[in-house]
């Protein structure tokens, strides 16, 4: 999966493998290794991180990007469209430190809409970031209403923003385009037993809207390096 030197194998949408480092500029930010899941949506969900998690689609197409480019963004319906991904090793689990990030063009506040969600379904089991119950408000958490950490007007209807949570120990913060957004204590337990992008774990609560470059870290992502990473922009 590495080759020293910072270079990460990573597999593109037509099935071909390649070297790229982590330094121009994918898969900014860190070192490979901390880098645990990938989704680029670049006529694909395959994870291309290198652990070559198994998926399976259920409704999503793909869609222009926010350049415009064709077939580099998936579309969910927000009622039956998002990816289920198998092989969870190397997840972070318990309260091991963490970053979820991604990029989101929300269409409508029905309901709750998550970008991505693992674990197990019970108290402090779980994680997901997206947005709360009919509200633009962004939101992350580990299952419980004590466990949830966020605040308003973080989405706009139709335009690209981009999320990413960290978790360090009890420390979580929440970062919109770069910037922090919302931060609290939380104490998780994770139990990976599922994963999905674009709904939540057992329940019907789905994106309604565009994502695109969704990723995870086995580490927590420092303040610059969610910058830098917004910064990049969706690979």
């Amino acid at each position: 999966r590495s080759s020293g030197e910072g270079y990460c194998l990573v597999k593109d949408y037509d099935g071909e493998s390649y070297f790229v480092t982590s330094a121009q500029p994918h898969p900014l930010p860190g070192a490979c290794s901390d880098l645990v899941f990938w989704v680029s949506f670049n006529g694909s969900v395959d994870d291309i991180s290198g652990y070559r998690r198994e998926s399976s689609v259920n409704g999503v197409a793909f869609t222009a990007d926010r350049d415009g480019l064709a077939q580099r963004s998936g579309s969910f319906n927000g009622a039956s469209s998002y990816v289920n991904y198998e092989n969870l090793a190397q997840l972070p689990t318990g309260s091991s430190s963490r970053s979820v990030c991604g990029w989101g063009r929300l269409e409508s506040t029905a309901g709750y809409g998550w970008i991505l969600s693992y674990g197990t379904n019970a108290h402090a089991s779980g994680v997901f970031i997206g947005h709360g119950l009919g509200t633009t408000a962004g939101q992350a958490g580990g299952f419980g209403g004590t466990n949830v950490i966020g605040g308003a007007g973080f989405w706009a209807l139709n335009e690209w923003q981009h999320m990413c949570m960290t978790y360090s120990g009890s420390a979580v913060s929440i970062y919109k385009n770069g910037t922090l957004y919302a931060a609290g204590s939380m104490n998780w337990n994770t139990v990976p037993s599922m994963m999905h992008i674009g709904k939540q774990l057992l329940s019907e609560e789905y994106w309604h809207g565009q994502l695109d470059d969704v990723r995870m870290y086995s580490v927590a992502l420092s303040p610059s390096e969610v910058q830098q990473l917004y910064e990049a922009g969706p690979f």
